[in-house]
């Protein structure tokens, strides 16, 4: 197990990953996710058989209201990993290979939608991809070694999995792989760590919103771009 993947998603997140029932953004974050996290990965794979048992009876199942939690339980107990999926390398790996997951290489390579970085700030660069998808911005958002984003609240959920490099904000310190879910409402302040520069994948459901002046000032740059 990848011990330095800390932020996980929540259980329920992943059974409607592998049920199928996750939009496609957060799905995509997901995804991300689990290319560096072998505890996720474990989830995932049970979750799956599962549904493929329960399918195959073909009649509905009631489970006991608390079958999920004993399920986890016996995954979180487990010291065998079942990881079949060729592109999901450990943290090290793509670290090491220089490689992001394969959901993100997959949308960088998009020959005719080929990804821009633009400034934001003088910390902060982003290069939205195209996903095929209404209902959130999917960007790569990139901050300078050391840069210090600007405080801000959230108008929707922001996904967000840690690429390469680190971040911290009031609530933690995010490395390579973790995955953090932020709900309107949310305020954080995000500075990178000094040693490197941090590239996340993040799927935005609303504006940021910035505080005073300058938020009415860059209320157009902020405006988000859901494809």
């Amino acid at each position: 197990m990848n011990s330095s993947v800390s932020f996980h998603p929540q259980d329920d997140m992943l059974l409607d990953f592998s049920s199928g029932r996750l939009d496609d953004a957060p799905a995509m974050c997901i995804s991300a996710h689990l290319h560096f996290c072998e505890r996720c990965r474990s989830r995932v794979n049970q979750l799956t058989e599962l549904g493929s048992e329960v399918f195959s009876k073909g009649a509905p199942v009631t489970l006991e209201h608390d079958a999920l939690d004993k399920l986890f339980a016996r995954i979180d107990s487990s010291q065998e990993y079942e990881v079949g999926d060729t592109h999901t390398a450990s943290a090290s790996t793509a670290a090491k290979h220089g490689i992001y997951p394969h959901v993100v290489e997959k949308l960088l390579s998009n020959e005719d939608h080929k990804p821009r970085w633009r400034n934001v700030s003088s910390s902060l660069k982003v290069a939205r991809l195209f996903t095929g998808q209404n209902k959130f911005e999917v960007a790569l958002h990139r901050i300078k070694a050391g840069g210090v984003t600007p405080i801000h609240n959230h108008g929707g959920k922001e996904y967000t999995v840690v690429l390469s490099g680190s971040f911290s904000d009031e609530n933690g310190v995010y490395n390579e792989g973790d995955f953090i879910l932020k709900e309107a409402g949310d305020i954080h302040h995000p500075v990178g760590a000094k040693y490197k520069d941090c590239v996340c994948l993040t799927a935005l459901e609303a504006p940021i919103e910035l505080p005073g002046i300058l938020g009415w000032l860059m209320k157009p740059i902020l405006r988000i771009h859901p494809a």
